[in-house]
């Protein structure tokens, strides 16, 4: 008699949420294998958004890397956040469980690090404010030079009018 032997197969987990910082949102992920750390990542979702990509797509990518691309990678997911639960259901590799906010505390604990802020303030905090200056300055730029012309105008008018009226005034 031939007994089939079952071979227990372990999951990856990544524990993921949202963690809003300075006004900007942050999706922190761990991956773990066998209870080790196998991978941190912390990203803006706004360069998520940006690259086309959604949070489901964005965490498989980030499990596959941490285990060296391997593809197509089933895992399990923590989160205790609304939007990264209604964003992975629908993901065919991704299980999905909501946990209590306990349950993720090493997402949060992260953010307080003060390496981790340093980090994030040059990459990402300043590079945006750096975008939102650029554009605040190619307005202004755009508006001092409407300003110019519609002072030419007015220039060209008031002399005009005073051209005029010396006509006018000259034919008399």
């Amino acid at each position: 008699m031939i007994q089939a032997q079952k071979k227990e197969v372990k999951r990856p987990l990544c524990v993921a949420d949202i963690v809003a910082y300075r006004g900007y949102s942050f999706l922190v992920a761990f991956v773990y294998d066998k209870g080790v750390t196998v991978g941190e990542v912390i990203a803006p979702l706004y360069d998520i958004v940006k690259s086309g990509m959604n949070i489901a797509e964005k965490l498989i990518e980030i499990v596959e890397v941490s285990y060296k691309n391997q593809h197509p990678l089933a895992f399990d997911l923590y989160t205790c956040s609304d939007t990264i639960y209604k964003e992975t259901l629908s993901s065919p590799y991704v299980l999905t469980q909501m946990k209590a906010k306990s349950e993720c505390s090493e997402c949060h604990r992260i953010m307080e690090n003060p390496v981790v802020i340093e980090t994030l303030d040059d990459i990402y905090i300043k590079e945006y404010l750096k975008e939102v200056k650029d554009a605040k300055e190619r307005d202004k730029k755009e508006r001092s030079a409407r300003e110019k012309l519609k002072q030419f105008f007015k220039t060209m008018r008031d002399k005009m009018a005073e051209f005029i009226r010396r006509l006018g005034l000259s034919a008399k």
